[in-house]
């Protein structure tokens, strides 16, 4: 989210503070990846056919964890070189785009760290509406790019945050469907 911010008013010294926390998700993510491995292996030997869920959640959240740190690693790359900043209509289509993840986020952990009942319906729809926008604001960009408004590099980055917003958004609702089948599964 703040490397949105950071990236829609060109401010490079917030960008490189993102850095940072992309290195502390990232380590976030691998002491659960790891607490995962050592889940695994204390699992009664005999239940196999929950170790696929484990192996699910690892690659979700390497997923998640990598596109943040894309995001913001090819973000900051971009202005610390000193090119271009965003127009103003990818400005805005980025916004619509950081306020539907930042829901979508805010609601999925909502709703696992307050022990809410996971409302799949609402998290479904979240993500459809990401993944529309984002084919909206692709075909938007070829536009500005037979327009001569937007230069490659401009529009590598572009595509590169919306394909990354996709990702993270997919593999939330990816983690939410695990959950939602292992609680399911206990039943």
């Amino acid at each position: 989210v703040i490397s949105f911010e950071a990236a829609v008013s060109n401010d490079r010294e917030r960008l490189r503070g993102t850095k940072n926390q992309a290195d502390r998700i990232q380590k976030w993510s691998n002491i659960i990846i790891a607490n995962i491995f050592k889940s695994l292996f204390l699992l009664n030997k005999k239940e196999p056919d929950d170790t696929g869920r484990y192996a699910s959640t690892v690659s979700a959240l390497q997923a998640i964890a990598e596109s943040h740190r894309d995001i913001v690693v090819r973000t900051c790359d971009h202005f610390e070189n000193y090119h271009t900043g965003f127009l103003e209509d990818q400005k805005e289509e980025l916004r619509h785009l950081k306020t539907s993840l930042s829901r979508l986020l805010w609601n999925a952990s909502i709703m696992l760290s307050r022990r809410k009942k996971v409302d799949y319906a609402y998290i479904s729809s979240q993500c459809r509406r990401i993944k529309d926008l984002a084919e909206e604001y692709e075909r938007n960009q070829v536009k500005r790019i037979q327009e001569g408004r937007s230069k490659t590099r401009l529009s590598v980055l572009f595509y590169g945050l919306l394909r990354n917003c996709v990702r993270v958004s997919e593999r939330t609702k990816e983690l939410l469907d695990i959950f939602r089948e292992s609680f399911d599964s206990k039943k």
